[in-house]
């Protein structure tokens, strides 16, 4: 919605400014182009606005028309509401003395300046009495003008092919009276017209056409205005340095030609692009002149623009309670005005915007409701009929048939190629359509297959730590049975043999060098004894079984005067399947750091918590690079083992800094 306002916003703008182009001259400048340089106005009238008023309060009719118009000129583009109490002097006087050239002459004038405030309905009536008036007076140059003037209240109510249609009568009549530059001023309202309905290319062709003529003509007030069009034109095209370059240019021949109202104009259109290209200083310095030229010169049509312009920068920037104090001034302008419906429609919405922005809900009610009802009396208008009997009573003149005509060939083109591009636009989104729906179809039928491939792999693993499960506990099963054997088999029988040998000895007749040998073979046997304890002992160790991994590694740790343990946490027991786990990877590690790593010190820490169990190896031994594959199966075994319960295994060794292996298991309550 915000994008088709803004389009509305640029084309009420570029018809204002279009109005300049259809400026009325008086009874003895007939003659003279159309569009008034105002320097040397300015400096002539500065100085003798008293001697007019003098004449306007003194003089005969015809005098006092004449002073009139000049101070119409004067003020036009400084005092808004003299310059119309002038027009109205004039209009007045002229009926009265039934002169219909200056009464045409003082219509166009307050047609111009209710244009200026966007009164559109005033607009065209006065615009209409004056064409009508021209016509009779069989007048070439302003029946021009008034064709153009007309043309920009087309534009306005949103009928661009009326408007350029009248406009292209226009340029028949100055192409016939050879007037070059009202021809260069038609060429740039027939630009902007192209630029409203987005066709840039014909626009850039009349606008450098309008623009190269007036360079050479030397009209600089005509050229500021082409200038700040292209300005407009460069900003909707997105063109911004195009756009700044234009309007500075424009903001230099006004400063220089002292026209208020349209160096106000063209401060503002160039802000915006300043606005849009994040030039935020010089963007507020220019929109704040233009507001300020506004209030002196009393326009209060351009003020609001400006103060939109403000309003949209401050609401870019997030400042939203100063950007709706500016919409909400800029509205109660365009209210008291009772101006162009589609001006209020763009500041409503903006309002609408602003007032939840800063959650002020009341607000944005109230101004979507008027914002909807405007909307309604603008549809409701019949602009229609009102046209299409100007065009009738215009296609009486024989030298306009042609234009009727090339009007139709227009439309029919301009209806051929709304029906392509729509098809061309349905084509595209079936295309685009059609590629999504591909692409979504890929998309789900490759995570379809990474799901596939993630299930298949997590079914590897689990079969995987499913078998390392059962062969750890089959070890332990075969551990625990051979620990048995040792103990209760051959153990028991080598105690047996024990006690056997010293009760032969009592009973026979032994020398003595048999009895050191027997007394060695007594030694030997008891090392045995104790060795297969032992092996027994670490195989399946009763303490594991009976008091848990606590105990277990006290004892195996104390035994080695090297190796010293640190407990801590709780001491309930857990899984006997972990406890065992635990056991074998402390005595591995540290008969690893004894044997391999030629430790001199060993820490073995075990900690316990309600969730995991963690226990820490660490020797002072040679250390080695971890980089480097090992060959030895203790290390890998330990990992085996470890990943059987899902656990992590962390290592830190590098040559002669020694080893610290950290294991950490969750435990599954």
């Amino acid at each position: 919605m915000n994008s088709f306002y803004n389009f509305t916003k640029i084309v009420c703008f570029l018809a204002m400014l279009s109005a300049f182009f259809g400026c009325s001259t008086n009874k003895s400048n007939a003659d003279k182009p159309v569009q008034k340089e105002t320097t040397q106005t300015n400096m002539v009238f500065a100085s003798y606005t008293d001697s007019l008023e003098y004449i306007v309060n003194t003089g005969n009719w015809e005098a006092k028309l004449e002073a009139l118009n000049d101070l119409y000129w004067y003020y036009q583009n400084s005092n808004i509401s003299k310059a119309l109490h002038y027009a109205w002097q004039q209009k007045n006087i002229a009926k009265q003395n039934r002169h219909i050239e200056w009464l045409a002459d003082a219509y166009d004038n307050i047609g111009d300046i209710y244009f200026y405030e966007y009164l559109i309905d005033s607009t065209e009536y006065y615009y209409k009495a004056a064409f009508d008036l021209w016509t009779a007076l069989e007048n070439p140059k302003r029946i021009g003008t008034s064709l153009v003037n007309m043309s920009n209240v087309m534009r306005l109510n949103m009928m661009p092919d009326s408007s350029l249609a009248i406009l292209q009568k226009a340029l028949s009549v100055f192409e016939e009276i050879k007037d070059e530059l009202n021809l260069s001023q038609v060429f740039g309202n027939i630009a902007a017209i192209y630029n409203d309905i987005g066709n840039y290319e014909k626009h850039d062709e009349y606008a450098f056409r309008a623009l190269e003529i007036q360079e050479q003509l030397g009209a600089s007030s005509a050229l500021g205005i082409t200038l700040i069009n292209l300005c407009i034109s460069m900003i909707t095209q997105c063109r911004l340095d195009e756009a700044i370059v234009y309007g500075d240019k424009a903001i230099h021949i006004f400063r220089e030609v002292e026209y208020a109202n349209l160096l106000s104009m063209a401060l503002s259109r160039t802000a915006e692009a300043l606005f849009e290209k994040n030039e935020r200083t010089r963007a507020s310095q220019y929109i704040n002149e233009a507001i300020l030229l506004a209030d002196q010169m009393g326009s209060v049509q351009i003020k609001a623009e400006a103060l939109k312009v403000r309003a949209n920068f401050y609401m870019q920037k997030g400042s939203y309670v100063k950007a709706k104090e500016d919409a909400v001034e800029a509205l109660a302008i365009i209210d008291t005005l009772n101006s162009c419906k589609m001006i209020q429609v763009y500041i409503l919405d903006l309002l609408t915007t602003l007032s939840i922005c800063t959650n002020e809900q009341e607000d944005a009610k109230n101004y979507l409701k008027k914002y909807i009802e405007v909307k309604n009396i603008i549809q409701q208008e019949k602009w229609t009929e009102q046209i299409s009997e100007m065009e009738t009573k215009y296609a009486t003149e024989k030298q306009l048939l042609r234009i009727s005509s090339l009007e139709k060939v227009k439309r029919l083109y301009s209806w051929l190629s709304i029906t392509g591009g729509i098809v061309f636009l349905l084509t595209i989104i079936v295309f685009i359509f059609f590629w999504v729906w591909a692409m979504q179809r890929k998309r789900l039928a490759e995570h379809q297959k990474q799901l596939v491939e993630q299930q298949l792999k997590q079914i590897v693993q689990e079969k995987q730590l499913i078998a390392a499960q059962a062969a750890l506990e089959g070890e332990n099963t075969e551990r625990s049975r051979l620990a048995k054997d040792l103990h209760d088999g051959l153990g028991s029988m080598l105690s047996l043999v024990k006690i056997t040998l010293p009760n032969m000895e009592n009973g026979m007749m032994i020398e003595a060098e048999d009895v050191t040998r027997l007394n060695n073979a007594i030694i030997l046997l008891d090392k045995s004894i104790n060795e297969m304890r032992r092996v027994a002992h670490h195989m399946m160790p009763e303490s594991l079984v009976r008091y848990g991994i606590k105990a277990s590694l006290s004892d195996f740790c104390c035994a080695t005067s090297k190796v010293d343990f640190q407990y801590f946490g709780n001491e309930q027991r857990i899984d006997s399947k972990l406890e065992i786990l635990l056991y074998r990877v402390a005595h591995e590690l540290i008969n690893n750091a004894l044997k391999h790593a030629e430790a001199q010190q060993i820490k073995v820490q075990l900690v316990q918590e309600d969730d995991r169990v963690s226990l820490t190896v660490y020797d002072n031994g040679k250390g080695f690079d971890t980089s480097k594959t090992t060959t030895g199966m203790g290390l890998e075994n330990i990992r085996n083992r470890i990943e059987t319960y899902n656990g992590k295994i962390t290592l830190f060794s590098s040559p002669g800094n020694g080893t610290e292996v950290n294991i950490e298991i969750s435990i599954n309550k």
